[in-house]
């Protein structure tokens, strides 16, 4: 780099591209959306929209370690025990994970489990990387104080995934809970050991800040690798807190019931963060020919990341092979076996201390002693698996317009030919997610009880069928009293006059809920909220019923 590149502070591409992408700057501007829009904001969140991200910038930051590892024969070389061997146990893993399910249940809980340690672990390597590029002294103590303020935050969302009193679902990933099988820590452990893990993280944090700055390190020079411990609060300390404590937030993004959905944005974040430095060391380290150079490496990193993603889902589709139960589980072992491929080669190629990766994220040699570029290579096995990867990335955008474009749209449209119809071209090239279908066809009931219940109500008006007063007027009496058997016979008994009348279904639902049976009453406030999507009593009553449900399962298990 020249001189201009001294004057950043440690900066990579820049101040405002280095705190937006590396920093997580957009994610915070996310974060504080949702904070102000709340759940008007999500829920307006176009359906194509979260696809589309994990297709783009998800599949890419794969994509990057694929390209790093496996495009050089230098590197494959350098490399091999990760490239090769380890990849092969990986991959022999998932085919005994297909058939075998205590395999499939130690791949996921391993992903799950590592998966906040992959975050952690790329925060502080990027906060060590800023210090080194803005000249900082780092002598051992501070250095190993801020490794143990970010270890420590790791350790917490460890007690909170295998607490024996959380629930054992895959918090980072969409898919059958009962493939995470949590260690069980008991709450007698997790309440003595949370409290210093947060004040230990807080504290080692602080003190590596003062170190630094008693060693002569300038605010300035400081910066950038405060905005990574700033993000890894963010992302994990400060939620996993709120979690524990049982602290109740008005902030949508802190709420632990929408930690799945809000993790998604993190993910989001984590891989513009991973594209965005190894854009740098690529550019670097290969010389790109200006902008076009950029272009190609994404083009490069967005065919092969689609390509791992798209493969085995195809190639192992549950419809045809394997004892997986359905697309969700094939889903989640895919992710569950691709990331920690990501996870291993990771580890192994973004080491500081390693000569290349130093010279060009630390040293930053100037543009006159650039680092020779890797020979380019060629050969008829290169092209076909180039060939492969291109095939496989089309047929993942073909799966994105049919699942995620034409499919909703449709469904919006109420048109439920077109909707099957793009199922039925999904169905070309990889298995439909069994939801899909049923969603259909719970649209077209809902649709046809809302033609019913418009017609019954003309009928009403015209006397053409009975009056169901008298059974509101018995139930409401009975549940008066309290005599909540005899209200709920009396509300049911009116809906075998009049299915689709509100009243009588608001009034049967609160008196099965009443008599301890929340499955029934859900039934009946869904059916409502179905006919009459602007019941707000339903909805409530919905929710109510959904809470007693979970309450239920908590105590069986």
């Amino acid at each position: 780099m020249g001189g201009s590149d001294r004057g950043r502070a440690g900066w990579v591409f820049g101040p405002v591209p280095d705190l937006l992408f590396g920093c997580g700057g957009l994610y915070v501007c996310v974060l504080f959306s949702f904070v102000l829009g709340g759940s008007g904001l999500r829920e307006a969140e176009a359906v194509w929209l979260g696809p589309l991200l994990v297709l783009i910038v998800g599949a890419p930051h794969y994509g990057a370690t694929i390209l790093r590892v496996y495009e050089h024969r230098a590197d494959r070389r350098a490399y091999v025990l990760f490239a090769l061997h380890a990849t092969l146990a990986i991959a022999a893993a998932f085919v005994v994970a297909l058939w075998d399910r205590r395999v499939a249940v130690v791949l996921v809980t391993l992903y799950l489990t590592w998966s906040p340690w992959h975050y952690t672990g790329q925060n502080y390597g990027l906060a060590v990387m800023f210090l080194r590029r803005g000249g900082v002294s780092i002598s051992p103590a501070p250095k190993r104080l801020l490794y143990t303020s970010f270890l420590l935050s790791f350790a917490m969302t460890v007690l909170i995934f295998h607490g024996i009193d959380s629930a054992p679902d895959p918090e980072f990933a969409s898919g059958p809970s009962d493939l995470f099988a949590s260690i069980g820590i008991p709450r007698s452990v997790t309440d003595v050991a949370f409290p210093l893990c947060f004040a230990g993280s807080v504290l080692t944090l602080v003190a590596a800040g003062v170190l630094f700055l008693r060693a002569g390190a300038s605010p300035r020079a400081l910066a950038p690798a405060a905005a990574m411990a700033a993000l890894q609060c963010v992302w994990f300390t400060v939620p996993f807190a709120v979690r524990h404590w049982g602290v109740d937030v008005a902030a949508e993004p802190l709420r632990w019931s929408l930690r799945t959905y809000y993790f998604f944005w993190i993910a989001v974040g984590h891989s513009a963060q991973y594209i965005w430095i190894t854009s740098y060391y690529a550019r670097r380290s290969e010389d790109w020919p200006g902008q076009g150079g950029a272009l190609r490496y994404f083009a490069k990193i967005l065919v092969a990341g689609t390509a791992v993603w798209t493969l085995p889902v195809i190639l192992f589709d549950p419809s045809r092979i394997g004892m997986l139960p359905n697309t969700a589980a094939l889903s989640l072992l895919v992710a569950s076996v691709v990331n920690l491929h990501h996870f291993v080669l990771d580890g192994a190629i973004w080491k500081l201390r390693q000569g290349r990766i130093a010279d060009v994220l630390v040293r930053r040699p100037r543009s006159s002693e650039a680092l020779p570029a890797p020979s380019p290579e060629r050969g008829l096995v290169r092209r076909a698996v180039w060939t492969i990867a291109v095939f496989a990335s089309a047929l993942a955008f073909f799966r994105y317009v049919h699942q995620d474009l034409l499919f909703p749209t449709a469904l919006e449209r109420k048109d439920f030919a077109s909707a099957r119809a793009a199922l039925d071209r999904l169905g070309w090239v990889s298995a439909v997610n069994e939801n899909a279908a049923r969603q259909i066809d719970a649209q077209e009931r809902t649709a046809e009880l809302r033609r019913q219940a418009a017609e019954r109500r003309v009928e009403r008006q015209m006397g053409v069928i009975p009056s169901v007063d008298r059974y509101l007027r018995r139930g409401a009496e009975h549940a008066a009293k309290g005599e909540w058997v005899e209200a709920s016979e009396a509300y049911e008994e009116g809906l075998r006059v009049d299915p689709t009348h509100g009243a009588l279904l608001r009034g049967a639902a609160g008196a099965w809920l009443e008599r301890g049976e929340p499955a029934r009453a859900a039934e009946r406030f869904g059916l409502a909220l179905e006919l009459y999507p602007w019941d707000g009593e339903s909805r409530k009553g919905l929710r109510r019923a959904r809470r007693r449900i979970e309450a239920q399962q908590r105590v069986v298990d």
